[in-house]
This record gives C-alpha cells, sequence and structure tokens, in this order.
C-alpha cells in the first residue's frame, strides 16, 4: 500500500505539473489524464506489483488538485466517457447474468440453486 501511493504521489504530481504548463484543449488533457492513470496501473500492479486500483485512484486524486484549471469541457469529456464505459459494463454483466440462468434452465437446475446465485 506505501508503495502504491508513493508511486502515484509522484505520477499525480508530475503529471498535473505537466497539465498546468501545457495549455491544450480538453481532448488533449483528458488522453493525457487518462494514459497516466492507466499507466500508473500498469507500472503499479505489473512491474512494481504493488496495488494498481490505489495507484489509479490516488493517481486522478492529484491531478484534479494540481491541475485546477481543467476547463468544462474536459470535464464534460470525463464525466461522458465513464457514464459510457459504466453502462457498457453494466450491460455485459446483465447479458452474462442473462447467459448463466438460461444455461442453468436448460441443465434443469433447482429453484434452490438459482437463489444461492
Amino acid at each position: 500500500m506505501v508503495g502504491a501511493i508513493a508511486l502515484d504521489t509522484g505520477i499525480g504530481w508530475i503529471g498535473g505539473k505537466i497539465l498546468n504548463k501545457w495549455k491544450a484543449d480538453e481532448y488533449v488533457d483528458f488522453t493525457f489524464s487518462l494514459g497516466l492513470a492507466v499507466g500508473g496501473y500498469i507500472i503499479a500492479d505489473h512491474f512494481l506489483h504493488v496495488s494498481g486500483v490505489v495507484t489509479t485512484l490516488f493517481t486522478a486524486m492529484l491531478i484534479i488538485t494540481k491541475h485546477k484549471e481543467i476547463s468544462t469541457g474536459a470535464r464534460k469529456q470525463f464525466h461522458k466517457y465513464w457514464d459510457c464505459l459504466g453502462f457498457i459494463t453494466n450491460s455485459v454483466c446483465s447479458s452474462l447474468l442473462a447467459l448463466l440462468c438460461l444455461r442453468w434452465k436448460k441443465l434443469k437446475v433447482s429453484a434452490l440453486h438459482y437463489s444461492l446465485l
């Protein structure tokens, strides 16, 4: 946990400083921030073997803290992206659950097994 917090502090602080100096449009801000979060996760999880989720969370919090001039366009991009990703994830999970229930019905599993699901 300490390693993840140390890594994300560095990534978030450097990323926020870069975004403050780099005056770009909202698409570049959004892409750079998303790249930092994904890159931090990969570095933490695969190379340093610390929590990638904690690293991503703290990186996002530090970018927001250090890069205070995120335009409203970039904020709207963030919200649209996460709303769309949440919708797709919920749709896939619901579809997989429905397929699982259909398969169980085909195998004639009892009602007790359905209740455990």
